[in-house]
């Protein structure tokens, strides 16, 4: 599968919707609709010229995935956007999914709620210095958009951001010797919560402000391509760094110089 990534993509895991009058050519991607209360989407691939998010006009426009309703099963779904003609839309197919993606997706996930769960009883106990903000019950958002990155790959996260650092490969031990501050901890011990990092797997932080990963992996993505090393970078964010002109910088940035970015 081509893995090249369009320049601007945006997934957003509660509201919205794909965006056809943005699509002047054909774009497909493959989802996985995992639902525990919240989540609707999870892109697990995603495959696309970069002439296939180009409008008309020439520019770049982000294609946006969304959430449904509330929904009661695990499936997968292929969703195709069919070039722009009158009367066409995007149609939604069944397909296969191999026992072992579905397992180191059930694994990721599991590792991440337990992780939490024990950093929440550690921290209640009183023996955890700082302040922490857990993952639990978004779980599923890390697993399946990390699940397609390569190690080399890059993620920036916000201050909610053990979940990320878990799905990206930095070792469940670390992070919790970074949270209690130990000299074993990704950076020893001198982050904490709010501060992991680890470049080997091409973590590039976590953040204590709300919007400044979001920059950071436009940055990421304008190395990667100045150095043609095909890599890509994905920058998670609540709604409310949306608010931050960082977010409005950053997906300009991001449309005019078609940076191999995503934005979840």
């Amino acid at each position: 599968m081509d893995r090249r990534l369009c320049a601007g993509l945006v997934i957003f895991g509660a509201h919205g919707c794909f965006r056809r009058d943005a699509v002047n050519h054909t774009a497909s991607a493959e989802g996985v609709c995992d639902i525990q209360g919240g989540l609707r989407i999870i892109v697990t691939a995603f495959s696309a010229a970069r002439a296939s998010l180009r409008c008309a006009q020439g520019r770049l426009s982000p294609a946006i995935f969304g959430a449904g309703d509330s929904a009661a099963t695990v499936r997968v779904v292929t969703i195709i956007c069919e070039p722009q003609q009158e009367n066409s839309g995007f149609r939604e197919t069944s397909m296969n999914v191999s026992k072992e993606l579905i397992l180191s997706l059930y694994r990721t996930m599991a590792e991440i709620r337990e992780f939490e769960l024990k950093a929440r009883e550690i921290f209640r106990s009183g023996r955890m210095p700082g302040f922490i903000h857990l993952y639990v019950g978004e779980e599923a958002i890390a697993a399946g958009v990390i699940a397609c990155l390569r190690k080399e790959d890059y993620v920036t996260s916000s201050h909610r951001g053990h979940g990320h650092a878990l799905a990206k490969g930095i070792p469940a031990r670390e992070v919790m010797a970074e949270l209690m501050g130990a000299v074993g901890g990704c950076c020893g011990g001198r982050g904490g919560s709010m501060h992991l990092y680890d470049p080997a797997v091409g973590f590039l932080g976590t953040n204590g402000v709300v919007p400044p990963g979001i920059p950071i992996a436009a940055g990421a993505a304008l190395s990667a391509k100045l150095r043609k090393t095909g890599q890509v970078a994905v920058a998670f964010f609540g709604d409310g760094a949306v608010n931050n002109g960082a977010f409005h910088e950053a997906l300009n940035m991001a449309a005019v110089w078609e940076l191999p970015v995503i934005f979840v």
